[in-house]
C-alpha cells in the first residue's frame, strides 16, 4: 500500500475520531478531502480492515461505552450527545456492535465493580485477621 493512501485513511480516522457527536458523511469527507468517495473507502478499508461506516460506527459505540462506565449521565442524553435522535435507534446500533443494550451494559459494568469491590474487602478482612492470627 502506498503512503498516500496510508495517509488519507489516518486523516480520515482523525476526523472522525475529532466527531464523535455526530453522523460524518460520506460527501462531508470528500469536501474535506480532495478524492472520491469510492477512493476514500478503499483506502480506509486498506488500512484498517474495515468499512468506513463499520469503523465510524464502532469508534461512536466505544465512545458511548466509556460514557456509561465513567459518568452517571441518563442513556437518552448519551444518544443525544453521539448525534442520535432516537433512543431506540441508538440502543439498537449499540446492541449491533456490543450484543447487549446500553442498560444492560450499563448494569453490567456496576456490577462488575461491585463484585470487584467486594473481593478486595474480602482480601483486606481476610488479611487482617491473618495478621492479628500471627
Amino acid at each position: 500500500m502506498n503512503e498516500r493512501k496510508q495517509k488519507t485513511a489516518k486523516a480520515i480516522r482523525d476526523y472522525l475520531l475529532a466527531r464523535p457527536d455526530r453522523r460524518v458523511t460520506l460527501k462531508e469527507l470528500c469536501e474535506e478531502f480532495p478524492y472520491s468517495g469510492t477512493y476514500l473507502k478503499n483506502c480506509f478499508r486498506e488500512t484498517y480492515g474495515v468499512p468506513l461506516a463499520t469503523y465510524a460506527r464502532q469508534q461512536k459505540m466505544w465512545h458511548a461505552c466509556r460514557l456509561l462506565r465513567e459518568t452517571e449521565l441518563p442513556i437518552l442524553q448519551i444518544a443525544g450527545d453521539l448525534g442520535y435522535e432516537n433512543g431506540s435507534k441508538f440502543a439498537n446500533a449499540f446492541r449491533g456492535i456490543l450484543g447487549v443494550t446500553p442498560r444492560e451494559y450499563r448494569k453490567a459494568r456496576e456490577e462488575e465493580a461491585f463484585r470487584i469491590l467486594a473481593a478486595s474487602q474480602k482480601v483486606s478482612a481476610w488479611s487482617g485477621s491473618r495478621s492479628e492470627e500471627g
